[in-house]
Parts: structure tokens; sequence; C-alpha cells
């Protein structure tokens, strides 16, 4: 034991570090969108955010091209949006595919969601309703 004094010590230098990246700002749409044309439909958002949302930038240039847009509803809230459909395209897809991006207060930014717009006839019935 007297020599014990100057010998090395084992250490465990194996340092770990348990890090999870904060969700600073997160963006949702739940339910796609099914309508028939020229109807005005509500879009539900589900914002998370750490900062307070600043705003939503949409990219709807396959829905503008037809005539249809997405737009703020003119509320206080800054995520209650509309999607206003465009007219039914006989032979067409009538499938518009949207995508939106938050920012909250800090600039940061979110994960760009989908949206899935489907335009029905004023006498189409929807057989089925897919949620993704």
């Amino acid at each position: 034991l007297s020599g014990s004094r100057y010998d090395l010590v084992q250490r465990n230098n194996n340092i770990i570090l348990e890090y999870k990246k904060q969700d600073i700002l997160s963006l949702n749409i739940p339910h796609d969108i099914n309508g028939t044309e020229r109807s005005t439909q509500k879009i539900q958002l589900i914002v998370k955010s750490k900062y307070g949302l600043d705003r939503i930038v949409w990219d709807d240039s396959s829905l503008r091209s037809q005539g249809g847009q997405i737009q703020h509803s003119g509320s206080q809230s800054a995520q209650d949006y509309q999607a206003i459909l465009p007219a039914y395209v006989q032979g067409g897809s009538n499938v518009y595919k949207v995508t939106a991006r938050a920012y909250d207060r800090n600039g940061n930014s979110s994960n760009n969601v989908q949206l899935t717009i489907t335009v029905l006839s004023n006498g189409q019935v929807v057989d089925q309703v897919g949620v993704t």
C-alpha cells in the first residue's frame, strides 16, 4: 500500500452529455382540406412557439394559378387562415399542394408543412377523406 500512492488513478474519462434540442417553434396542420369549388375552408393550424408567433408564410402558387388562395381570416390571431378554393377543372387533377412555414418574434423558423387541398365539383360526393 505504501507504493500505491504513486500509481496512476483509474478514471472514467467518457463524458456523456445528453442534449435534446428544444423545440423553439413548430407548425402542424392536422387535416387536409376537401371542399366544393369556390368555397372558403378554415385551415386548422397548431403552432407551438417559445417566443410567440410573428407570421406564417405560405407557398400557394399552385392554388393561385387556378384562382384560389390562402389568406388570413382577419381575426386577431396570427394563426387563423382560410383557403379560398378555385373552380373545379373538368378532367383536371383538382388537387393542390401548398406549404407553410411559421416564424416567431425572434426570427426563428419552423419546419415546412404541407397541406393537400382537393377541390370537388358542386355535385360530387366525397367517398373517402384521408387524414395524414
